[in-house]
């Protein structure tokens, strides 16, 4: 399978997740910063992976993984930083544009992520398809507040899967996976340890009933299951390009948010007015080129890098033959 269908198929699960998400967070239940630290706490359970294929990576492939894991809860801080103080409707699509663009400028220290011509204007039109499928109105004073945390949690974003992108280049995808969130679960615990996150932490906690702690769950099982997927498409592909297809779960939104919106109209609240389903199709036109374009107008990288083929990994260090 290529690192296309998955992305394609991750980002479906994605969009599923961003309505969950949106019922949990509108019916208050555990604070934002408390979710974010839930999130983290959960990644330990990567460990069942470990008879699949773990192996020793050696020390420098260790330390970029976790600490791969570990920035992206610090990545998820910033984010829950910005939608508490502004709409998450409003947040979102700023760092789903942003965090391709870091990913980018990333690319430049390394030679093996680099983007043929015809990838990068792929890139450009699925970042502002993206940009356009998602917008809304933002207020003067509101401009600089949600750029500078779209700015921190982009580059957290973008650092992360770089360095995690590094790690899968040196050994295979579940010792690379695993580690790192070993260093997602250990960013967490040190979020525990301070004594005002973890008063917030227990009190969130007693407070949220059990339903909807079922509900939670679910949408984290969903979320880990698509968060596996995205990872394995960038072991697979090109990172940024990788995320530059967040794009796809707004259009696979628009559907779902309508019917919702008609069966939850105090939840879902969606503009169904003419020039917003105008504003929408162009920006799928844009997705859907931008998509084409890496589809049709040259073949895209199905494996890791360096690699090719698949022996006993995916890894061009640990492939069949070495």
């Amino acid at each position: 399978m290529s690192w296309l269908t998955i992305t394609f198929l991750a980002y479906f699960l994605s969009a599923a997740v961003v309505a969950l998400d949106k019922f949990i967070l509108v019916k208050k239940f555990p604070h934002p910063a408390v979710y974010a630290f839930y999130i983290g706490i959960i990644e330990i359970f990567a460990l069942v992976l470990v008879p699949f294929g773990f192996m020793w990576p050696g020390a420098p492939t260790f330390l970029i993984a976790f600490f791969s894991g570990a920035v992206f809860i610090v990545a998820l801080i910033f984010l829950f930083q910005a939608i508490t103080r502004f709409e998450a409707s409003k947040v979102m699509p700023v760092i789903g544009a942003l965090t391709p663009l870091a990913l980018f400028v990333f690319s430049f220290t390394r030679s093996d992520f680099s983007l043929s011509y015809f990838q990068i204007i792929a890139l450009g039109f699925l970042i502002v398809g993206s940009v356009l499928i998602s917008y809304q109105k933002i207020n003067r004073s509101e401009f600089f507040g949600i750029l500078k945390w779209s700015l921190l949690a982009a580059f957290f974003f973008g650092l992360s899967y770089f360095l995690a992108k590094i790690a899968y280049g040196e050994t295979n995808f579940i010792s690379g996976f695993v580690i790192g969130r070993l260093g997602g679960f250990s960013a967490a615990v040190l979020l525990f340890i301070h004594p005002t996150v973890r008063a917030s932490i227990r009190s969130a906690t007693a407070a949220t009933h059990r339903q909807s702690l079922f509900i939670i769950g679910a949408t984290r099982v969903i979320a880990s299951i698509g968060f596996i997927m995205i990872h394995y498409a960038t072991f697979l592909g090109n990172a940024t390009l990788v995320q530059a297809f967040s794009g796809i779960q707004y259009v696979l939104l628009v559907p779902v948010m309508g019917v919702l919106s008609w069966r939850f109209p105090a939840i879902f609240n969606e503009d169904i007015r003419a020039r917003v389903i105008f504003r929408k199709i162009a920006a799928t036109a844009l997705i859907s080129i931008g998509v084409f374009i890496l589809l049709f107008s040259q073949k895209p990288v199905l494996l890791a890098v360096g690699v090719e083929s698949f022996g006993v990994t995916f890894s061009k260090k640990y492939a069949l033959g070495m």
